[in-house]
């Protein structure tokens, strides 16, 4: 699976093609999207709250139908906040998909291996026949704390978040230049 910087990024790619009138709204579009790709982990804070860090982890977050559920929360929101919370949340609910996508071509080293891609309708896992990413380790149901402390500032974790800069940070600056060329071609 990828890591929070991975999944981050690819938020923060998307922030960068959607126009923002201030910096205070670009602010706010990166840290929408940059959660909204990261969201789908929060099944980590109840197994934290009873001392089992990953017992959650991979769960019915990891589906397109909490995409649509983080959509709509998003729209309650930002329909408050905002002129455009439509636009917001359809963002918002696919950089959710974003963390599906990445996770999807992750390696997986624990089963059930993969994500339940199509929950409640489908029980199944699913995951690419050969992942691209190097996995993130960070433990197993029922570790200590120490022990996924201990996998999550390990070698492998690190080599794995090496590769995933390396691969996403192409895409951040295409993403960076597209977004000046629209916004340039917008104020014209």
């Amino acid at each position: 699976m990828t890591s929070p910087v991975g999944h981050g990024i690819a938020g923060l790619a998307g922030a960068l093609l959607v126009p923002a009138d201030s910096t205070r709204a670009r602010l706010c579009l990166v840290a929408l999207f940059v959660v909204s790709a990261n969201a789908a982990d929060f099944d980590f804070i109840p197994g934290i709250l009873i001392n089992d860090f990953n017992v959650f982890h991979r769960g019915p977050t990891h589906s397109i139908i909490f995409a649509f559920v983080w959509a709509a929360l998003v729209w309650l929101v930002a329909r408050r906040f905002s002129t455009r919370p439509v636009l917001l949340a359809t963002l918002a609910g696919l950089f959710y998909g974003s963390h599906l996508l990445l996770d999807y071509f992750g390696s997986d080293t624990r089963a059930p291996f993969g994500i339940p891609l199509f929950w409640p309708f489908s029980d199944d896992y699913h995951v690419h026949g050969s992942a691209f990413f190097g996995g993130i380790r960070h433990g197993v149901p029922g570790d200590s704390l120490s022990t996924v402390v201990a996998e999550v500032f390990s070698v492998h974790n690190f080599k794995a978040l090496g590769l995933e800069i390396l691969a996403t940070a192409p895409i951040v600056l295409v993403c960076w230049f597209a977004g000046k060329i629209f916004s340039s071609r917008k104020s014209n």
